[in-house]
Order: C-alpha cells, then sequence, then structure tokens
C-alpha cells in the first residue's frame, strides 16, 4: 500500500478499510450502507488524487472536495448510530477516526492558503 510518506493519505486509508471492514457484513441498509462507503472512501481518493494535482489550486481543491466528502461521512455515520445500524463502540471509533482526518484536512487546507497569499 503506497501512500506516498503522507500521514493524511495512510489515515484516510485506514479509515477507508476499517469502514469497508465493518459494512461488510451489515445486511440491509442498503442506501445508508452504500452513502456511507462512498463518501467514507471517497475521502481517501481525493487526498491522493490532490498528491497528483498539476497546480496548487489544483490541490486545494481536490483537499477541498476531500473535507466534503468528509464532512458527508460524518452525517452518515450519525445516521448509522441513531438506527442502531453498528455497535456504539465501533461508530465511536470510526467518528474518532474520521474527526481525526477532518482535522489533518482542515490544518492542510489552511496552511496551502496561507502559503498561497503570501507569494
Amino acid at each position: 500500500m503506497s501512500t506516498f510518506d503522507s500521514p493524511l493519505a495512510e489515515k484516510s486509508l485506514e479509515f477507508a478499510i476499517a469502514l469497508v471492514t465493518h459494512m461488510r457484513p451489515v445486511k440491509g441498509c442498503g442506501i445508508i450502507k452504500d452513502q456511507l462507503l462512498r463518501s467514507g472512501t471517497s475521502i481517501g481518493a481525493n487526498i491522493r488524487e490532490a498528491q497528483y494535482g498539476y497546480s496548487s489550486d489544483d490541490f486545494i481543491f481536490k483537499l477541498q472536495t476531500a473535507l466534503k466528502e468528509c464532512n458527508e461521512t460524518g452525517y452518515w455515520l450519525d445516521v448509522v448510530e441513531g438506527a442502531q445500524i453498528l455497535p456504539v463502540d465501533i461508530v465511536k471509533d470510526l467518528r474518532y477516526k474520521r474527526n481525526r482526518i477532518h482535522r489533518m484536512l482542515s490544518a492542510s487546507l489552511n496552511t496551502m492558503k496561507a502559503n498561497m497569499v503570501r507569494k
């Protein structure tokens, strides 16, 4: 698994794998399961794409897309928790991992934007 030595890429890959692992055995809940998996795995895909951005603007755009997907994932985790689709301890762990990625994405975006203003 190549993550280009990026802690953010590594954490997002770990999160995607955890989501798939925990959601795989869930029966039913089709749209909720699909939406959670789609948004949760999209975070890392957009981070990986950003690493090959052709400009600073493209890099920022991809990270902002990852941040939007991260926010959507938070919503679907709320639904999963409220509907008791997964045990509370698993949802708590997934939410912790998602929140950590959210903070890292926000910090990266703030740094990039500040660096662009200085140029």
